[in-house]
């Protein structure tokens, strides 16, 4: 197996593979050094959850469980809306997670409802260990994401993270109640991570680790930032290293300086491909985001099932048991708003959160 190391520069894109395990990891090392030595050194670092920490997205879970088919189809439909306002100005993740599946579908629901989804929600490939290293190298580890807080509680329990900054909706008389008290996304995710990796307000002192559109541009204003398979073009354009593998663990040697961990770094632990992104990236990155997309999508899910037997369909079973069996009051009919009511309610949240 070749490994592979691409460095965009100047316009242009270079390939070198490494033909041995040994000169992948010793290069990944090296990149470390140069990149992420003040990571090393300060131990900060702030990580993004769906697709980097956790595989199944629950925003989707809510509106299927909630809204059925039609609920799928509009969760897909407002993150896709989402991406073209996001031209405008309005954060990615406040359509589809926050206004859908947070505020109008969780309104009155019992915020137990969140936790019971999250705490079955697959994890990447070795996520655990990944954050227990780090944190034995006396990291101090964030997870800073826009899922729902309740959920995230429920991920950061079962990966070993300890403080986690997520969306909060408001809650009165243990119920959602539709306000926003905290939004974790766009830019109001760059400037939570910024605190937290640029405390005294100098220079950043740790990195980022996200994948998405709600990181892009957190992953553009944290120098030296990773982005763990990269999901579309500007957050692999805005990351100056990416990541394409199936493990956490992979990330590992560009964070830590020893070969404490080189024994665990196995073939199916490394990475496909690293990506290093230099200032001028004008180059097509078609083939780098269709393989990083392939391993969201089907590299990823097909290990998880090899090494535990759950796949989504599993996962959401689990899900809806757990929830039919439990107390909660669970609306069952919803009347979905038209897309043009939709943009115009998500809109008027923006403009009220966003005074």
């Amino acid at each position: 197996m070749a490994y592979k190391i691409i460095n965009i520069r100047a316009g242009d894109m270079f390939e070198k593979n490494c033909s041995s395990r040994k000169e992948f990891i010793d290069k990944l090392h090296f990149i470390g050094e140069i990149y992420f030595a003040h990571v090393q050194k300060n131990g900060l670092l702030s990580i993004d959850m769906d697709g980097v920490i956790n595989q199944d997205d629950s925003g989707v879970i809510v509106a299927r469980y909630l809204a059925g088919n039609d609920g799928e189809n509009k969760y897909k439909e407002y993150g896709n809306m989402n991406v073209e306002v996001a031209k405008e100005g309005i954060p990615y993740c406040w359509y589809a997670p926050l206004c859908f599946s947070g505020v109008q579908l969780l309104t009155g629901v019992s915020p137990e409802f969140n936790k019971i989804v999250g705490r079955n929600l697959r994890l990447i490939p070795d996520a655990p260990r990944f954050v227990d290293a780090l944190s034995q190298e006396s990291y101090n580890i964030t997870a800073v994401t826009a899922t729902h807080q309740e959920v995230a509680d429920e991920i950061a329990k079962n990966a070993g993270i300890k403080d986690v900054i997520a969306t909060q909706i408001g809650i009165s008389n243990g119920q959602y109640n539709g306000t926003i008290e905290r939004f974790i996304g766009g830019t109001y995710k760059s400037r939570i991570v910024r605190k937290i990796l640029n405390p005294d307000d100098t220079s950043y002192k740790g990195t980022h680790i996200g994948d998405s559109w709600s990181d892009t541009d957190t992953l553009k204003d944290v120098p030296h930032s990773i982005a763990f398979n990269p999901g579309c073009d500007l957050a692999l354009k805005n990351a100056s290293i990416s990541i394409i593998g199936s493990s956490l663990l992979g990330v590992l040697p560009l964070l830590t300086s020893s070969n404490t961990y080189n024994k665990e770094l196995r073939k199916d632990v490394l990475p496909e491909a690293v990506v290093i992104m230099g200032k001028d990236n004008n180059v097509s990155l078609e083939g780098i985001l269709k393989r990083s997309k392939l391993m969201k999508t089907e590299r990823i899910p097909h290990r998880i099932y090899e090494e535990t037997g759950k796949d989504d369909r599993y996962i959401e079973e689990i899900i809806r048991e757990q929830l039919d069996n439990s107390n909660l009051n669970i609306p069952t009919k919803f009347n979905l708003m038209s897309t043009k009511e939709f943009d115009k309610f998500a809109r008027e949240k923006y403009n009220e959160f966003s005074k």
